[in-house]
């Protein structure tokens, strides 16, 4: 039997990996994904209580939730899920399971990058669009709907139209988003003993301060007469240049962090 990967053994693994995840977070992800739900009938009973009517809820006010609740599910998820296998106990029981590092990186990606955000998406946008059929006049129409419809009202009249376009690989980024985000918050959830999510923030904070110290000095050298092509170039240059810009931040990002996860992974010992 192969000492590196198991199809049998990962499966094994995998079952009892997300079956851990959904009894630590799955409580947590059931109300994030109702968020829609429960903001609706509050709403609605404050409406009654103080207005003696029902009044059709704010698309933004929806629309925030949406953003608030995915920012600390990316952030908590990862953190409750893997944080305790920094702990001796929990984390000497982790290692002493006879599966290979790749395996418990592979269950660890799959978990993380799919199946909590699948299962948020469609809990979230599924009770958002019920809502929507269930109470249209109240309600209103889906984040989602709201959202196309603003991105395109916005690329229609920004003088950028010509140079981005909506297409079906724009949809893909929120979640290569999600993703970044999540396994930025796994990595300091397995290498940070404690305070976990602080660390990690301020490591953060520290790379970005750095990095915009690099880009300011970097600037310094260039001359401004290098700036004159700007006024010659074309959209569909400029849409490479972006998708170009786009396509080496998300390489960079993923191989960074997929590699030092799997090598802390690989290391960890109690």
């Amino acid at each position: 039997m192969s000492t590196f990967f198991n199809i049998k053994r990962f499966g094994n693994y995998l079952a009892y990996d997300l079956n851990k995840a959904f009894s630590t977070y799955g409580l947590s992800a059931l109300i994030s994904g109702l968020i829609p739900v429960i903001m609706f009938v509050f709403y609605e009973l404050f409406s009654l209580t103080l207005k003696q009517s029902l009044l059709p809820m704010p698309a933004a006010a929806r629309f925030v939730a949406f953003l608030i609740v995915s920012a600390i599910f990316m952030i908590s998820a990862p953190t409750k899920i893997y944080g305790s296998i920094t702990d001796k106990r929990a984390g000497s029981d982790w290692l002493m399971m006879p599966v290979s590092s790749f395996e418990r990186f592979l269950s660890m990606m799959l978990i993380l990058c799919i199946i909590l955000p699948s299962t948020f998406f469609v809990l979230f946008f599924g009770s958002d669009f019920l809502l929507s059929v269930i109470a249209p006049v109240n309600y209103g129409d889906t984040v989602f709907y709201n959202g196309i419809k603003e991105i395109l009202s916005y690329l229609s009249s920004s003088e950028f139209n010509d140079a981005v376009t909506l297409s079906p690989a724009c949809f893909i980024i929120p979640w290569l988003e999600w993703c970044t985000a999540t396994l930025t918050f796994a990595l300091g959830a397995i290498w940070f003993k404690e305070r976990k999510v602080a660390k990690t923030i301020l490591v953060c904070l520290g790379i970005g301060i750095v990095f915009s110290l690099f880009v300011a000095l970097l600037s310094n050298f260039i001359s401004l007469d290098s700036f004159e092509y700007l006024d010659k170039l074309t959209p569909l240059f400029v849409q490479r240049m972006i998708n170009l810009a786009i396509n080496l931040r998300y390489i960079l990002s993923f191989s960074i962090l997929l590699l030092l996860i799997y090598l802390r992974i690989r290391t960890l010992k109690h």
